[in-house]
């Protein structure tokens, strides 16, 4: 099988998707011929049994269309797009991506077109009006982006039950993300000791940003809490939520830092006693620091929200700890029990690692994406059934 991915950035640069096209790309090649197609205004790391093709620029909307022809010219069986209207244009909005796929399954009718949906528009926008005419907009790129796709994935299941009415005729398939943080192979122990963490301090950890969806301050508070009760915490905070500032606390020592390489981030999760994960939107398969949690066998304590999966809810208490993620109370105190029961510590890491392992690997993503492909290779392309029914 020749396999086109496309999507505008790839490591070194910071980008979730981006680093989930290289992962995704890396195991691809092991079974198939596959070509990343990406910006040529950045950087990017190699990756192995992959061809990377620098072929559009984002300093102009309608350089996507620049893929056409590099694309045409391979024919590959599939061009897997990766999508977040926010990766391709200010404010979300280019108009030249639907159109870019229009143009390939005109040119070459024999390439199908899979859509790799990671975000697909501002969901709760209607608040304000500036809001309110951006999803406007993102909604109906993505409508036209995924009426010509042969089969669309989303990283979230609540996405599916969201527009399934939107493409009545379009196979919609559930596919998580994977973990983009590789495991280091050290004790927890060991990492402790490099980050000069004390035998008798208890380690909290966070990773991401302080945006909207990330309930931040929910972290702190349990933090604070748990030094309260005299415990001797160390809070590591790891990302862009490290800027986030915390007030100094008796018996609460926080660890912060920004920008790390993944070696570094990993280093920092095998040191965690216990991983704390709250969205405002839920836990979900979309979450890849979630799934960072899971691949480093860590106890969680998470939320339930709007836009979690059953596939996540459903491991309450088994995988991980959830709670309402309106409920900042609720989730202090599943911090506080936790972290005074080792025991259920242990029966949560040693569940999620299978849990991971079962769901999350990037041979299992990739295996379940080819198994989509294959399912609908016999059928003729949006453009074959076009011109059929003219």
């Amino acid at each position: 099988m020749k396999i086109d991915l496309l999507f505008p950035s790839l490591p070194p640069q910071i980008d979730g998707i981006g680093d989930y096209t290289a992962h995704i790309a890396r195991e691809m090649s092991k079974t198939a011929d596959v070509r990343v197609l990406t910006g040529n205004n950045t950087r990017y790391d190699e990756i192995d049994g992959v061809e990377i093709t620098p072929a559009f620029t984002l300093r102009r909307r309608s350089s996507i269309l620049d893929c056409v022809a590099p694309i045409c010219a391979r024919k590959p069986d599939w061009l897997i797009l990766q999508y977040n209207p926010f990766s391709y244009g200010k404010w979300g909005l280019n108009p030249y991506v639907p159109k870019l796929v229009s143009r390939v399954k005109r040119q070459s009718p024999t390439t199908r077109v899979a859509v790799m949906v990671h975000e697909m528009f501002l969901v709760f926008a209607f608040e304000r009006w500036q809001t309110t005419i951006m999803t406007t907009w993102q909604r109906l790129q993505f409508w036209q982006l995924g009426r010509q796709a042969d089969i669309m994935f989303f990283s979230s299941m609540s996405y599916i039950d969201l527009v399934s009415s939107w493409f009545p005729s379009t196979p919609l398939r559930h596919l998580p993300v994977g973990c983009n943080i590789d495991a280091v192979d050290l004790t927890a122990a060991e990492a402790r000791r490099q980050l000069g963490i004390a035998d008798d301090e208890f380690v909290l950890g966070f990773f991401g940003g302080t945006r909207i969806f990330r309930n931040v301050e929910q972290v702190i508070a349990a933090a604070t809490a748990l030094a309260a009760t005299g415990v001797k915490t160390v809070l590591l905070m790891i990302g862009d939520g490290s800027a986030e500032p915390v007030k100094p606390v008796p018996g609460l020592r926080v660890v912060a830092a920004a920008k790390l390489p993944a070696s570094e981030v990993s280093l920092r999760f095998r040191a965690m006693h216990v991983y704390l994960a709250p969205y405002a939107d839920g836990a979900s398969t979309r979450r890849g620091t979630f799934v960072a949690g899971l691949a480093h066998g860590l106890p969680i304590v998470s939320t339930i929200g709007t836009n979690s999966d059953k596939l996540i809810s459903d491991q309450n208490g088994r995988s991980c700890l959830l709670v309402d993620a309106t409920d900042a109370v609720a989730f202090t105190n599943a911090v506080l029990r936790l972290a005074a029961q080792p025991d259920q510590r242990a029966q949560l890491a040693k569940s999620c690692e299978s849990f991971f392992s079962n769901q999350f690997t990037w041979q299992k993503i990739c295996d379940a994406m080819f198994e989509a492909l294959k399912s609908v290779s016999g059928h003729p392309t949006s453009a074959q059934r076009t011109r059929t029914s003219v």
